[in-house]
C-alpha cells in the first residue's frame, strides 16, 4: 500500500517509513514535497500498516531491498529515495544491486 500525491511527470521521491512506523509517518514530508513541485510516494514496508505480511515470514533487508527495486522500475525516473531507521537500511541495501534505481 502507498500513498501517491504530486504530478504524475514530476521527479518523484520515494519514501519509506522506519520500524513500527507507517506511510502515514511521512505525511507532512509528502506535502511539503508536492508544494515543491515533487511527487511523493509514502510506502508502506511488508507487514507494516495496510501491507500484507510475508507468506514465507521474510523480512530480511536484502529480500525487502529487491522488492524495492522492482517498484523503483515501476516509478520511473528520476528517483529519490528517502527512509528513516529500517527504510534507511533498504535504501542502502538498494546500493550496487544490478536492479537498483540509476
Amino acid at each position: 500500500m502507498a500513498d501517491v500525491a504530486g504530478p504524475q511527470q514530476a521527479p518523484t521521491v520515494l519514501l519509506m517509513h522506519g520500524g513500527g512506523q507507517t506511510r502515514h509517518a511521512w505525511q507532512g514530508t509528502a506535502l511539503a514535497l508536492t508544494r515543491a513541485g515533487w511527487r511523493a510516494v509514502a510506502l508502506d514496508l511488508p507487514g507494516h500498516g495496510e501491507s500484507a505480511w510475508s507468506p514465507q515470514g521474510d523480512y530480511h533487508v536484502d529480500k525487502l531491498a529487491a522488492d524495492v527495486a522492482r517498484l523503483c522500475g515501476e516509478l520511473g525516473s528520476p528517483l529519490a529515495i528517502v527512509g528513516a531507521s529500517l527504510g534507511g537500511m533498504i535504501g542502502m541495501a538498494l546500493v550496487g544491486r544490478a536492479d537498483a534505481p540509476a
